[in-house]
Formats: C-alpha cells, structure tokens, sequence
C-alpha cells in the first residue's frame, strides 16, 4: 500500500513539475465592409492585439485573414486561480480593428481553439464577416 501511494504521489510531483505552458494559433477570416456595407477591397487593416500593432490587407473581394496568437501558462508555476490569472494576462479579452478611423472589437476565442491541434487550417479559422459600423463587437 505504500508503495502505491508513493508512486501517485511521485507521478503527480513528475507531471506537475515537468510539464509547461502550451501555444498555438488561430484565424479569424471572413469579408470586412465599411460603413456603407460595401466590401473593403484591397484595403489596409489596422489590428492591435497583446500590446502589438500589426497591419493587414484585404484583398480585391475585400477578404481578409487575422492570424491570433494565444499561449498557455506553466501550470508548475503558479497555483490553479493563479494560471487562470496569468492565461488572462497573455490572452487579451478583445482583438481590436481599425479601419479609417472607425475600430471595432472582436472576442478572443483562444480557449475554443487551444486544445485544436490540426494541419487543416480550416479546423482552426473563425470565419467572420466584420461591419466598420461604431460599437460593433463579434
């Protein structure tokens, strides 16, 4: 009986002190329009994500691609409420996007797509078609 509670014990010690943070990414596509609910085509995109600022372009049907970043904490690191914490802080609730002026916010769905693992890229896109409308968030 000991011997069995000393083998548990030693494997959650192994896997707790062993094991790391995971990453990954996501897409977001889909056709962005403007305010008059005409396609943006061929258009520049501004999206500020996790304290960075990158520029996109749709394409002549107005297409476009977001690809989102997310990264997990090291569970040996920190206590339960702690990762969730820390999950939060490198995972921003809202992507925003810009285009002439107007931003809309879009919901960080990184926990939906976090435990995806796929070389189909169509198994990790969130198709979405953005309005450059005030107030809009998806």
């Amino acid at each position: 009986m000991k011997y069995i509670f000393f083998l548990l014990v030693f494997t959650s010690f192994s896997i707790f002190a062993f094991s790391k943070g995971g990453s990954g990414e996501y897409y977001i596509s889909g056709i962005a329009f403007d305010n008059k609910n005409q396609p943006i085509k061929n258009g520049t995109i501004a999206i500020n994500f996790n304290e960075k600022r990158t520029i996109i372009k749709t394409d002549n049907l107005g297409k476009y691609k977001i690809i989102v970043a997310w990264q997990t904490a090291c569970p040996s690191d920190f206590y339960w409420l702690g990762i969730e914490r820390e999950n939060e802080r490198l995972n921003p609730k809202w992507i925003f996007v810009t285009y002439e002026g107007t931003q809309i916010k879009i919901a960080n769905q990184w926990r939906k797509y976090s435990d995806l693992f796929s070389d189909n890229e169509n198994h990790i896109t969130r198709v979405l078609n953005i309005i450059f409308t005030k107030s809009n968030y998806y």
